[in-house]
């Protein structure tokens, strides 16, 4: 029988990185000279069909690697209505730029709807940030 004695403490060093997800929803985006730009941005709009409009987001914080992610669009009582397909990307420098675009979709509820960055970790989605449009 072998007896151990353990009195030392060993510290242990953990580090958290949490992603800051920003979005921003907009009429159009385009692109020249490499840069991108964001036409029209917006937190509210009229209610009814919106025939069209796009997403941007940013994700800071994330691992270098492929990684999969998707978007939902939420009413005000928390039900999906719209949500895209699952988006492989390649990140590098830790940060995940991409833009979506929306058709024909349905605000015929006024209040927030919620726009909600999903990324796929452990083959689960988790909530990783979102961002509120207001119908009036």
């Amino acid at each position: 029988m072998v007896n151990i004695n353990i009195t030392e403490e060993i510290p242990m060093a953990i580090a958290l990185k949490i992603p800051v997800c920003n979005i921003i929803s907009c009429e159009n985006i385009t692109q020249g000279e490499n840069k991108l730009y964001i036409c029209n941005p917006f937190t509210a709009a009229f209610g009814g069909f919106m025939k069209k409009f796009y997403t941007y987001m940013v994700i800071q914080g994330i691992p270098n690697g492929i990684t999969k992610f998707k978007i939902q669009i939420l009413n005000p009582d928390r039900i999906l209505i719209k949500e895209s397909e699952e988006s492989m990307i390649y990140v590098e420098e830790n940060v995940i730029r991409a833009k979506t675009k929306w058709q024909n979709i349905n605000f015929a509820k006024k209040g927030e709807y919620t726009v909600a960055v999903l990324l796929k970790c452990n083959n689960e989605f988790d909530i990783i940030g979102s961002s509120g449009i207001f119908i009036i």
